[in-house]
C-alpha cells in the first residue's frame, strides 16, 4: 500500500504544486493586500492546485510511450500505475478544481474565476494533449501559468458601478507577461533536459526559483510579512522533493 501511494506522488510530481500556490498567492495578494477573504482564496488555492496536479499526471498518461523510452522509471511506463488510472485521476482533479471556482461564484457572486479557470483548463488539456510536442509548447506552458496568477487577481471588485471583475493595471500585465516569459523560457530548457543532469539540476532550481520571484513581487506590493509568508511555501517543497521529483 505505501508503495503504491509513493506511485501516486510521483505521477503528481507533488512537491511542485507549492510553486502553483505562489503564482496565485502572489496574484491574490497583489490586488488584496491580504488573504482576506480567506474563504475565496482557499478555494483559489484548491483550484489552482488541482488544475496543475492534474496537468502533471495527464502529462504523463498521454507521454507514457515516449516515457517508456526516455524515463522507464516513471509510474505509468514502470507499471506501477496504469495510463487508464492516471487519466481518470487527472479528470478528476480539473473537474474538482473547477467545481472550486464555482463555489466561489455561488457564495460571493464573482463569475472571473470560473472564467480565468475555464481558460486555463482548456489550455492545460491542448499542452497535454500534444502542443507541448511542439515549437509553441513553452509558450502554452508559459500562458498556462499566467493564467494561474490571473486567477489570484480574478475576484477584485472592478470600479464602483461595474460587476465584478480584475481590473489589469500596467503593473499587473507587466506581473503576468513576466511569469509567461520566465515559465516559457524554463519549459523550453526543459525541453533538453533528457539525458543531462546538469540541465535537470538547473531546471529544479529554476522551478524553485518561481516561489522566490513571487514573493519578491509580493515584497514590493504588500511589503515583508507577506513577502515571506509566500517565499515559505518553499519549505515544504524543498522537504518533499526527497521523495518525488519536479520535473
Amino acid at each position: 500500500m505505501q508503495s503504491k501511494w509513493r506511485a501516486y506522488f510521483e505521477l503528481l510530481r507533488f512537491p511542485a504544486v507549492f510553486t502553483a500556490v505562489a503564482d496565485v498567492m502572489m496574484g491574490y495578494l497583489v490586488t488584496h493586500g491580504d488573504l482576506e477573504p480567506l474563504s475565496v482564496f482557499l478555494l483559489l488555492a484548491v483550484a489552482s492546485s488541482c488544475i496543475y496536479l492534474a496537468g502533471m499526471v495527464l502529462n504523463d498518461a498521454y507521454d507514457s510511450d515516449v516515457d517508456a523510452i526516455e524515463r522507464p522509471e516513471r509510474p505509468i511506463p514502470s507499471g506501477r500505475v496504469s495510463r487508464a488510472t492516471a487519466v481518470r485521476v487527472g479528470w478528476l482533479l480539473l473537474g474538482i478544481g473547477y467545481t472550486a471556482t464555482w463555489g466561489i461564484f455561488v457564495a460571493h457572486g464573482f463569475f472571473g474565476p470560473a472564467a480565468v479557470a475555464g481558460a486555463l483548463v482548456f489550455f492545460v488539456y491542448l499542452y497535454d494533449r500534444g502542443i507541448s510536442k511542439t515549437e509553441v509548447g513553452p509558450l502554452v506552458m508559459g500562458l498556462c501559468r499566467a493564467l494561474n496568477v490571473l486567477l489570484g487577481m480574478s475576484t477584485v471588485e472592478a470600479d464602483v458601478g461595474q460587476s465584478p471583475g480584475t481590473t489589469l493595471t500596467p503593473a499587473l500585465l507587466a506581473i503576468l507577461l513576466g511569469i509567461w516569459v520566465y515559465v516559457a523560457a524554463v519549459t523550453w530548457l526543459a525541453k533538453s533536459e533528457i539525458g543531462s543532469p546538469t540541465i535537470t539540476s538547473c531546471v529544479r532550481y529554476l522551478l524553485r526559483g518561481i516561489i522566490v520571484i513571487d514573493a519578491a513581487i509580493v515584497l514590493g506590493f504588500c511589503g515583508p510579512y507577506w513577502g515571506c509568508v509566500v517565499l515559505a511555501l518553499l519549505a515544504p517543497m524543498l522537504l518533499l522533493e526527497r521523495w518525488a521529483t519536479t520535473t
